[in-house]
């Protein structure tokens, strides 16, 4: 009897708190539409919890992290900056003048790489203060749920994500793209981008039917050549192989002239009877010219396209015309620019969620350590799992939603694992994370 009476008597709570509940509009649609107690004490709960929530402590943490995202975002943007701009003038000879008309669209392309590391930093730096000062410790001997100091943090993420994602959408294709059209008026930086691209993606440079394949490029020479003509006028195919070539442009006759040196060389063509007839020979020197109105600035390439257009063009290659291989391998390209993109924006939110909890385990108040630290995970996992699942996404090996976001996906579930360890078992030195916090919670 008596236990059911005391059941009875946890069920009932004042009548003042009841009013207060009826006072807010929303709460009163609420009792009004469920009428049953059960609700009323979620719905008191629910109040209590929101009333709670240590509202100056939030605004604390936030404009301390805010502060720290703010100059790292300016130090990481101009370092970085400065070194695109470096690259650029070392890779395609610019001088001041023609360096000062990219570095608008230089400044764009730097932006999404340099956002979610800036933010990984402050939240590192930031609660690893805290930590270190003890007020994490002072928190939660106040009775305060650490939750609703996280929560803020967790919200900045989420508004940096959506800011990145935005970016990397339409601003960083057509910042490739403008950069690509300026470099029309100068041909020297034209033929230097597009030799220095197949270096990096090794596709072959086209120029108009041909396409131009070497090992190395250095001072306008060309090492170990190959130029092939895919689709000769004439019907004959032609293959021309040569240990060095040199490269000159020529802007009176609009021109561009590559020598080949020690040039072997192939023909093929059909006979009467449909055979092939191969015709081969050597040259010591053979100059190959082109007008350099052939050199591609169409929008072809997917970084060049907003995510808008990959996706309209994604549903062209995806029509029964266009099953061969080649349309898969454009399909493949597609899709893994379209992941590229939201994968590289949402980064900033996985990023949080891990540089919250090693902010705290770590516990470093100095800046250099505690970018060290943080950058540990973006270094062993974060960016070889990202590049090298680009690569091979773009190679169709793996599917674009497994290579392009198993990195945010590991480091979504560290993160859930340690802010789980945190908020259940409490801070570094006991439970979960007494190994780790012994052989990382010494203060510098």
């Amino acid at each position: 009897m008596r236990s059911r009476a005391r059941k009875k008597q946890e069920k009932r709570w004042p009548q003042e708190e009841v009013n207060e509940l009826l006072r807010l509009p929303d709460t009163r649609l609420f009792l009004i539409s469920q009428g049953n107690e059960i609700c009323l004490t979620f719905a008191r709960k629910c109040l209590l919890c929101f009333e709670m929530r240590p509202r100056i402590l939030q605004k604390y943490v936030t404009g301390e992290l805010l502060k720290v995202f703010a100059l790292a975002l300016v130090v990481a943007t101009g370092v970085m900056f400065l070194g695109s701009s470096l690259q650029q003038m070392h890779q395609l000879n610019l001088g001041p003048r023609q360096l000062l008309r990219l570095l608008p669209f230089l400044f764009s392309l730097v932006i999404p790489y340099t956002l979610p590391v800036a933010l990984l930093f402050a939240v590192t730096l930031t609660y690893g203060r805290l930590a270190a000062d003890n007020e994490i410790v002072a928190m939660e001997a106040s009775g305060i749920n650490l939750f609703w100091i996280f929560l803020p943090t967790i919200l900045v993420g989420l508004v940096v994500s959506a800011v990145a994602v935005y970016v990397n959408q339409g601003f960083v294709p057509q910042a490739h793209y403008r950069v690509r059209v300026l470099a029309k008026d100068e041909p020297e930086i034209m033929v230097e981008s597009l030799l220095n691209e197949h270096l990096i993606t090794d596709r072959p440079v086209r120029f108009g039917s041909f396409r131009l394949s070497f090992d190395n490029y250095e001072n306008g020479l060309l090492h170990k050549v190959v130029l092939v003509d895919v689709a000769p006028e004439d019907g004959i195919s032609k293959i021309f192989s040569s240990e060095e070539a040199q490269v000159f442009i020529d802007r009176e006759k609009n021109l561009l002239e590559i020598d080949l040196y020690k040039v072997s060389w192939q023909a093929v063509r059909k006979d009467s009877q449909g055979k092939d007839e191969v015709h081969s020979g050597y040259a010591g020197q053979l100059p190959f010219q082109q007008k350099l109105d052939i050199l591609s600035l169409s929008r072809e390439k997917p970084k060049y396209l907003t995510t808008r257009e990959l996706l309209q063009r994604l549903k062209e290659t995806s029509s029964p015309s266009e099953q061969a291989q080649a349309g898969q391998v454009e399909r493949a390209r597609i899709l893994t620019e379209v992941h590229h993109r939201w994968a590289l924006g949402f980064s900033c939110l996985v990023f949080v969620l891990v540089g919250t909890p090693l902010g705290i385990i770590s516990r470093w108040k100095h800046p250099l350590s505690a970018f060290a630290f943080s950058m540990l995970p973006v270094l062993v996992i974060y960016y070889p799992l990202t590049m090298g699942g680009q690569a091979l996404s773009e190679e169709g090996k793996l599917p674009p939603v497994v290579a392009l976001w198993m990195g945010n996906i590991l480091l979504f579930i560290i993160g859930a694992v340690l802010f789980y360890g945190i908020l259940h078992h409490g801070l570094p030195g006991k439970g979960l994370f007494s190994g780790l916090a012994k052989s990382s919670g010494k203060r510098p």
